[in-house]
């Protein structure tokens, strides 16, 4: 149960993002359609929530968010909607998504193979000696390199170097930052 609430709040993390950012650009009947898209899944959330002894802070919390949030969808104020989204909704969901990883066994997918695969059949050269480096430096990668879950449940990178811990993308939505940084490179 855990992991598939994990992934419906995964989703609405992103459809708050995507909601708040059509009614910023005045995209309404988008970001209409996608909260209606958010609001059924809160229905499940809202159900989760309320039925775990541990949650009891977070649904007092979805108490006061929701009537304000309702009332004004109900008015068609769509920047007090993204506001609220954006200033409460997103917090709550983000501290549901790290209680929901702390209390799951999630299962990050191994994204080495299926690179490998790809690269095998594009640059061969390059497959065979990360072949061969992979072989001899697996463990001194592992010991450096760990894989774990951003806040919205996507992968994302982290490094121990020595002393020093930091995350190469980000710990909160590390698809947004990539695709900051792709417009970034493309325009």
């Amino acid at each position: 149960m855990k992991n598939y609430m994990s992934e419906i709040n995964r989703q609405n993390l992103l459809l708050i993002y995507e909601v708040v950012q059509s009614f910023r650009q005045q995209s309404f009947f988008v970001g209409t359609s996608k909260l209606s898209q958010l609001l059924k899944n809160m229905n499940d959330v809202a159900e989760f929530i309320f039925s775990q002894e541990d949650c009891k802070a977070m649904a007092v919390e979805l108490q006061q968010i929701l009537p304000p949030l309702l009332q004004a969808q109900s008015n068609q104020d769509y920047i007090l909607q993204a506001d609220i989204l954006e200033g409460d909704m997103l917090p709550l969901l983000q501290k549901l998504q790290v209680w929901l990883q702390e209390n799951a066994e999630l299962q990050l997918l191994d994204y080495l193979e299926e690179n490998m695969t790809i690269l095998e059949q594009t640059d061969r050269k390059l497959y065979l000696q990360l072949q061969e480096n992979e072989t001899n430096n697996r463990d001194l990668f592992y010991n450096k390199y760990e894989m774990t879950l951003a806040i919205n449940g996507q992968p994302t990178l982290h490094v121990r170097r020595g002393q020093y811990d930091f995350f190469m993308h980000s710990t909160v939505n590390p698809e947004t930052e990539a695709k900051i940084l792709v417009n970034e490179v493309t325009t």
